[in-house]
C-alpha cells in the first residue's frame, strides 16, 4: 500500500511540476482572466488545488486548520506556484515518513461544514490525489480556451511511460 501511495503522490508531484513550468511563463493577466469553469481564473484553480492539499495533509498530521494558503493570497505568479509545489512535496514527504500500519489507520476529522467524517489515511491520499488529477485536466481545458494549443500531457500513463525514478 505504502509504494503504490509514494509513487501515486510523486506522479502528483510530477504533473503539478508541468503545470506549475507552464503557468510561470504567463501574464498575471492571463493567470486572472475570467473563464468559465468551476473556478473562474487558472489562479483560483491553482489555489484551489493547494489550497485542498495544504487541508488534507494538515488534518492528516492531527493539526487544526488555520488560513488557508489561497485565502488572501497577493504573490506573485512564482510564489502561486512554489507553494503549490511545496504543498505537492509535502504530501510525497508525508507518505514517505509514514509507517504502512499508519497509512491504513481511521482518521477521524470534520469538514469545512462541520459535518463528521472518518476514514482511512490511505483513501484520504488517493482522493488528494484524484482531487488534483480532476483539476489538472480544468487547467488544460482553461488553457487551451485561452488559446494555448501545444501543451503537455499530465496523464499517470504519461508519467510511468517517463519512467520517473523515485528514491525509496
Amino acid at each position: 500500500m505504502k509504494d503504490h501511495l509514494l509513487h501515486y503522490t510523486h506522479y502528483n508531484l510530477w504533473a503539478n511540476k508541468k503545470i506549475a513550468d507552464f503557468l510561470v511563463t504567463l501574464t498575471d493577466e492571463q493567470l486572472d482572466k475570467e473563464i468559465i469553469s468551476s473556478f473562474s481564473s487558472l489562479k483560483k484553480t491553482v489555489l484551489h488545488v493547494w489550497d485542498a492539499q495544504h487541508i488534507w495533509l494538515v488534518r492528516m498530521q492531527g493539526g487544526s486548520l488555520g488560513t488557508l494558503p489561497g485565502k488572501n493570497f497577493s504573490g506573485t505568479s512564482e510564489d502561486l506556484v512554489n507553494g503549490f509545489l511545496k504543498s505537492s512535496q509535502e504530501l510525497v514527504d508525508f507518505v514517505e515518513s509514514s509507517g504502512e500500519n499508519f497509512l491504513l489507520t481511521p482518521l477521524r476529522y470534520k469538514n469545512l461544514a462541520g459535518e463528521e467524517y472518518k476514514n482511512k489515511i490511505s483513501d484520504i491520499i488517493q482522493h488528494v490525489m484524484n482531487h488534483s488529477t480532476y483539476h489538472r485536466g480544468q487547467i488544460i481545458t482553461m488553457l487551451r480556451q485561452l488559446g494555448f494549443t501545444k501543451l503537455f500531457s499530465t496523464d499517470y500513463i504519461t508519467f510511468c511511460r517517463e519512467a520517473v525514478e523515485i528514491k525509496n
